[in-house]
């Protein structure tokens, strides 16, 4: 059962690259707004990848408590991008 769920999700999730030096919260808008992904509200993508309203917190610049490694690879599995280019992402935020 677990495997037809991560076929489904790669079938209708359009892949998005990040910019270089684009922040995590850019990046989850352009995201969810990709023809084909049509996520109204971050809790629907939170939800596919498991970590819920988090990624609401995010998209504004709330990242108290900080982003564990876990929650990032969760996401990075859902958009499928490598963990470490979404902590790339996280950390222009602190520049």
């Amino acid at each position: 059962m677990e495997e037809n769920i991560d076929e489904k999700r790669q079938i209708w999730l359009t892949r998005v690259k990040p910019f270089d030096g684009e922040s995590i919260s850019h990046f989850l808008g352009r995201f969810r707004g990709e023809k084909g992904n049509k996520f109204s509200a971050p809790s629907g993508l939170g939800d596919v990848a498991g970590l819920g309203v988090v990624l609401a917190r995010w998209e504004k610049f709330y990242f108290n408590p900080f982003p564990t490694h876990q929650e990032l690879d969760a996401l990075a599995t859902v958009v499928e991008l490598d963990a470490e280019r979404l902590r790339c992402c996280l950390q222009k935020v602190w520049e």
